[in-house]
């Protein structure tokens, strides 16, 4: 669990992993701003939230004195559960998961544990219609969705924080989209490196050919839009609070994955669609300085 600010959310996300309760937990919480005395207060109930786990478990601690920011913080608090871990789930401090995740999620770690092919296991599928989905089954997909993941230690060692434009642009095409227009755009992304920890990790999956495990129903609600939101500002987003799909039977894992690109073609179309006008002219502004250069 990786943490901030907002201890109300973080109540939500950390009841739902009580139910779950893991005998392993990795909490990282991030450094208030500097001479921000409210972040101080909310960290320290974050604190508070964190003092009060009670279920049986290996509680692992990493609260930060400075602020990390939302990009270096998460990069940084991957690698360090990962020095510990094989395998696990990350979860957000807006990012609630329901029941059905947890076990979906082991599952899935132990199913393609060895299946190199398979580096993240997404846990919102952004109410993909059951139409793309064979009799319950999971899918395959090239694109990542982190509100509320999991992976392995194997595939995070592939990760590199230090991807420039030039080689981000060599990302081969996409399966059922554009690639040229993906590529390019997660490219520019990685011009802001304070917060594009998850748009360089989507380019190294790309650029590996790596498979994301879709489930056939949504597991986890996003409960962070908001004006406190880094980048998920819009309250009005269908993707707020987007509901569980819970309590439907076991998902099927099957071992012959293969990328499906109507399931592309929706992840694309429901990632690009919070990309407003003025975060593209951003972009746009720091391309072109970047080429200048």
């Amino acid at each position: 669990m990786v943490a901030f600010n907002r201890p109300q959310l973080t109540k939500e996300v950390l009841l739902a992993v009580k139910e779950a309760k893991p005998t392993k937990l990795f909490l990282v919480i991030d450094g208030p701003r500097s001479g921000n005395q409210e972040d101080e207060r909310l960290t320290q109930q974050v604190k508070d939230l964190f003092d009060e786990i009670s279920w049986p478990c290996e509680v692992h601690r990493k609260y930060r004195n400075e602020n990390y920011g939302c990009g270096k913080g998460m990069m940084d608090a991957i690698s360090w559960f990962f020095e510990h871990v094989e395998s696990g789930i990350i979860l957000e401090d807006d990012c609630v998961p329901c029941a059905d995740f947890f076990a979906y999620a082991a599952e899935a770690l132990e199913h393609y544990r060895d299946d190199e092919r398979v580096m993240h296991i997404n846990g919102n599928n952004f109410a993909a219609p059951a139409s793309l989905f064979d009799e319950g089954g999971a899918k395959a997909c090239n694109l990542a969705q982190v509100w509320g993941w999991a992976t392995w230690a194997r595939a995070w060692k592939q990760y590199q924080s230090d991807l420039i434009l030039d080689k981000a642009g060599k990302v081969e095409p996409i399966e059922g989209l554009s690639g040229r227009r993906w590529s390019r755009l997660m490219a520019r992304y990685v011009s802001f490196p304070e917060s594009s920890w998850d748009f360089r990790w989507q380019l190294r999956l790309l650029a590996l050919g790596g498979l994301c495990v879709v489930p056939p129903r949504n597991l986890i609600s996003n409960i962070g839009f908001g004006s406190g939101a880094t980048h998920t500002t819009n309250i009005n987003s269908p993707k707020s609070s987007m509901a569980f799909g819970r309590d439907e039977g076991e998902i099927n894992l099957p071992d012959d994955l293969k990328v499906d690109p109507h399931l592309n073609a929706h992840y694309a179309k429901w990632m690009l669609d919070e990309v407003g006008l003025k975060a593209k002219i951003k972009i746009l502004l720091a391309f072109l300085l970047k080429k200048k250069s």
